[in-house]
């Protein structure tokens, strides 16, 4: 589950990965209260569940896509463990595999590593893990 805004209006929604049995749930706010919508491209059933998602604006032009990772263990075989960039397109949700080998998958984070925007640009690949810090206490984090 995360949060973020899903269709341009400033405000956060919200967005439930789907199992191997139910589809992608997207519950848009509507005021003080969410409803659940369903958005071409991103809220169908998927084969795998989807363990994580990151909202960002990866194409920038304005409005967020969906970085979506497959994990669970409900496929015996890691090859249907693969991962989506889902680019928002005029309301509507493309999918692209990530070029990356399907694995089971857990988290996802944008960083900004140069502290430099846009974030996507100073990513330069997808992490799996990463540690930030200021190991040599020269006032700033250091990456590694």
């Amino acid at each position: 589950m995360q949060k973020g805004d899903l269709n341009n209006d400033g405000l956060e929604d919200i967005i439930v990965g789907a199992t191997n049995k139910l589809p992608t749930r997207v519950f848009l706010r509507d005021g003080n209260k969410f409803k659940e919508t369903e958005i071409e491209g991103l809220t169908n059933l998927k084969e795998f569940s989807e363990s994580d998602f990151a909202i960002i604006d990866v194409d920038q032009d304005g409005d967020n896509d969906i970085i979506a990772l497959a994990g669970g263990y409900e496929n015996r075989d890691e090859q249907k463990y693969i991962h989506y960039l889902y680019e928002n397109i005029n309301g509507s949700f493309t999918g692209t595999e990530l070029p990356i080998s399907p694995f089971p998958a857990s988290v996802v984070r944008p960083f900004d590593f140069d502290q430099e925007l846009p974030e996507i640009e100073s990513m330069h690949g997808i992490w799996y893990s990463i540690t930030a810090g200021d190991f040599d206490q020269d006032g700033d984090n250091a990456k590694y």
